[in-house]
């Protein structure tokens, strides 16, 4: 095992910042942990929690998996994956985290809300113009 300089409780703060992030990706996708476990393929749902928490983290051969589940660019997530599970890491390859580095802010839960409702009075609005377009169609092939 190598000597790490980052004190132990900041790793620990660390994890925890990262199971957060996880967390809202994973609630942005609508998904509660057992639905992640199932698309994930795993077992059991607990180890969702475990890293959610804190306790756990993703291997390094399923982050890919992980993010295409969780709808987000591969190289996006293990940046911000590296910068909570190796920070020494992170900063050799692309310098100290600060707030300019990081990657956009997770939409809030009432902001992914707003979203979902604006697609559906889009999709609501589709529907009326698609009807409103086959009446033509029929109108016009009624001619």
């Amino acid at each position: 095992m190598y000597g790490n300089t980052i004190q132990t409780d900041n790793i620990k703060e660390l994890r925890r910042q990262g199971g957060k992030w996880l967390k809202g990706l994973r609630e942005a996708a609508g998904l509660s942990q057992s639905e992640l476990a199932e698309r994930l393929e795993m077992s059991v749902y607990t180890f969702i929690s475990q890293i959610e928490n804190g306790r756990g983290r993703i291997p390094p051969d399923r982050y890919e998996t992980w993010a295409r589940v969780l709808n987000v660019p591969v190289v996006v997530f293990v940046r911000k994956l590296l910068s909570f599970y190796d920070p020494n890491t992170y900063r050799i390859l692309f310098g100290p985290l600060t707030t300019e580095s990081e990657e956009p802010a997770h939409p809030s839960s009432e902001q992914v809300a707003r979203l979902r409702e604006q697609v559906r009075q889009l999709e609501r609005l589709l529907g009326k113009k698609t009807a409103e377009l086959e009446l033509l169609r029929e109108e016009q092939s009624g001619r």
